[in-house]
């Protein structure tokens, strides 16, 4: 029997089900034992359907994993690929900044200035793999995203790019997704998803934390319980840079490194935006923010303050299950509210629950959130307590690079602009791994 022919099945079975509950509601009247006994094997043969289901799509997605993946097995590599793989090597880090330079010089030339571009520059965009004409150029981030935040919290310069992400000059890249960070207090936290396009991503959900076992007796049946299946949907928005002008004086500079430049001044523009989105957005047209879809978790008693007493409270509010590995969120502000606080002694409340050098209360780590609520005010929403890497963001297709040649010409500026697709949505199941803390 097909997937195809099992879905129907388990589909018409429960249609049957429900036929039966439907009929003896309109009759106005308790099911038969007849009835019972038929709605029983009507869901006993759903569930075998939904249950066989499950066990072939999840081999077609593991063989399809594995055919995606799998590298060709050979006892020696041929001479065409010992080559290609020595060019790699070739392909350094200063002739990808030699390629970027020239690229992005490369509209001065049609100025009459013949000099703003080298051989070298040359060159390199010949071992590089693109032309200096181009007007566009896409990389993309399909990386281990991991990896590449543990890179930025250790302050390392160097990040591995993957199959394609060597046609720019990895300066550029790791500029790029430092800025995303920097400007980005969700994306330290959250879990990235880099996908090759950006078609919509369902992504499903499950709550069955309210069934539990059972105790049968000796040759007795067991009982069935159902699952329950949701989903959201992680689409791909479309993120604008702006325009980043640059005069020609700049881009002839040899000693200036446009691709630091360009690259953290594209990406602080879209991770300031895409920040505001991941932390507040309405879900509408844009990301579903993680404050928007946290859950309330504490009220707290006063409209002007906050007690230590209602951090816990706060902690305490969200499942144990979601503890592990939980952490806090808020604005430095709301930080620095929570942290000049005393008691009646004027001994600071948060003195040993606090340590400064890693911004921790009770051992959970707190991030530093820009885009969240900075003062603390009635009916306002103040700090974040969960699992937030429950917080899932999409990144979708390449990021491209635009050069925009002639629009600035008569100023002798060369603009460029680059575009981004990302959603983000908090994958809340009904357990609510995210709560919030609210001012009354």
């Amino acid at each position: 029997m097909t997937l195809k022919e099992l879905r129907e099945k388990a589909v018409k079975a429960l249609k049957d089900a429900r036929s039966i509950i439907e009929k003896a509601e309109t009759d106005k009247r308790e099911i038969t034992s007849e009835e019972d006994k038929q709605f029983s094997n009507y869901m006993t043969e759903h569930n075998q359907a939904v249950k066989e289901v499950q066990r072939r799509s999840e081999i077609e997605a593991a063989e399809k994993y594995l055919t995606q993946n799998q590298e060709p097995v050979r006892a020696k590599p041929t001479p065409d690929e010992e080559g290609k793989k020595d060019d790699d090597k070739k392909i350094s880090e200063e002739t990808r900044a030699l390629a970027l330079q020239g690229w992005c010089r490369a509209s001065l030339v049609k100025r009459g200035a013949d000099f703003a571009i080298t051989e070298a520059q040359r060159e390199a965009a010949k071992k590089c793999g693109f032309s200096l004409d181009q007007k566009e150029i896409g990389f993309d981030l399909t990386r281990n995203y991991r990896s590449v935040l543990k890179e930025y919290r250790a302050a390392q310069s160097a990040i591995t790019g993957s199959a394609g992400a060597f046609l720019i000059p990895e300066g550029f890249v790791s500029a790029l997704e430092r800025a995303l960070l920097e400007f980005g207090g969700v994306r330290q936290t959250a879990e990235v998803i880099r996908t090759a396009t950006g078609n919509d991503l369902p992504w499903p959900t499950t709550d069955d934390t309210s069934n539990k076992g059972e105790i049968i007796g000796e040759n007795a049946p067991q009982n069935e319980q159902a699952i329950t299946f949701k989903q959201i949907v992680l689409k791909a928005y479309k993120y604008s840079s702006k325009m980043v002008k640059i005069p020609s004086e700049l881009l002839q500079d040899s000693a200036i490194d446009l691709a630091t430049l360009v690259g953290s001044m594209l990406g602080e523009r879209i991770g300031r935006i895409q920040n505001d989105h991941f932390t507040t957005g309405t879900g509408a047209g844009q990301p579903k923010g993680i404050v928007t879809a946290s859950t309330l978790g504490v009220t707290a008693a006063s409209a002007t303050t906050i007690k230590g007493d209602e951090l816990i409270d706060l902690i305490h509010a969200v499942d144990p299950a979601y503890r592990v590995g939980a952490g806090f969120m808020m604005h430095d502000n709301i930080f620095l509210h929570l942290a000049k606080l005393k008691d009646g002694q004027g001994q600071y409340l948060l003195q040993g629950l606090t340590d400064s050098a890693v911004m921790r209360i009770r051992g959970f780590p707190i991030t530093i959130n820009q885009s969240m609520q900075s003062s603390v005010a009635t009916g306002t929403k103040t700090i974040l307590f969960g699992q937030l890497s429950k917080y899932k963001i999409r990144d979708g297709g390449e990021v491209r690079l635009l050069r925009l040649d002639e629009r600035y010409a008569e100023l002798d500026q060369v603009a460029f602009v680059s575009f981004m697709r990302s959603d983000g949505n908090l994958l809340d199941a009904g357990v609510a791994p995210v709560e919030h803390l609210i001012q009354a």
